[in-house]
């Protein structure tokens, strides 16, 4: 069984990848991160459609699971969390940003 080290080696190996794939300077994948944490918080309802709590969220991180935050020249545009498995992704927690942005 991989360590956590193992595990997060992997989830920003991943998440580097896929910024080379997507070729947009403009656009930053990074983990949920304390500043990406912060960033949600200023979310507002209305209009958010959903009001997840990110940080009891990732509370719940294991091995076994991603996360990612996307952010466009420094607004974050969106988060995703869930769990992972050698061969399968499930998204459990989705949410973009309520207000208007490039992404």
């Amino acid at each position: 069984m991989a360590s956590e080290a193992e595990h997060e080696a992997l989830r920003q190996s991943v998440r580097e990848r896929l910024q080379l794939d997507l070729r947009r300077p403009e656009l930053q994948i990074t983990g949920i991160s304390f500043a990406a944490l912060q960033a949600a918080r200023r979310w507002r309802m209305p209009p958010r459609r959903v009001s997840w709590d990110w940080t009891r969220v990732v509370k719940r991180r294991g091995g076994g699971h991603f996360e990612i935050a996307f952010w466009w020249d420094g607004v974050l545009c969106g988060l995703a969390y869930g769990k992972a498995g050698a061969d399968w992704l499930a998204i459990n927690y989705l949410e973009g940003c309520p207000e208007p942005h490039s992404l």
